[in-house]
């Protein structure tokens, strides 16, 4: 059904979008204390995804050897779980999360 190393790879590319979806809904979430318009954090969501795909480009080009690329992984996501072990620790973003499903509980 899978072939070796597949199942391995299915759940790093699993952790690489949570990891993602938490850096987006975390800095939508602090949109309004980070004092940025919706077309700053567009532009700034945009140019990061420009940055990602140069940076995929670039790392699976012909002019990476792909060993070489696969010692990128294990740095890739120590230095992602280092910013997202950050988020938590900013100011007020624990208890915005804690709090942000109950505003939507209470009757307008």
């Amino acid at each position: 059904m899978f072939a070796p190393g597949e199942l391995r790879l299915l759940a790093l590319a699993a952790v690489a979008a949570a990891g993602l979806g938490a850096f987006e809904v975390a800095l939508t979430l602090r949109n309004a204390e980070l004092a940025m318009g919706p077309a700053a954090l567009g532009l700034m969501f945009a140019t990061c995804s420009v940055v990602m795909f140069a940076v995929q480009g670039l790392v699976f080009s012909p002019l990476v050897n792909p060993a070489a690329a696969r010692l990128l992984v294990a740095p890739a996501f120590l230095v992602m779980a280092m910013g997202l072990a950050v988020v938590p620790i900013l100011a007020g973003l624990t208890e915005m999360l804690l709090r942000f499903p109950l505003f939507r509980l209470r009757p307008a």
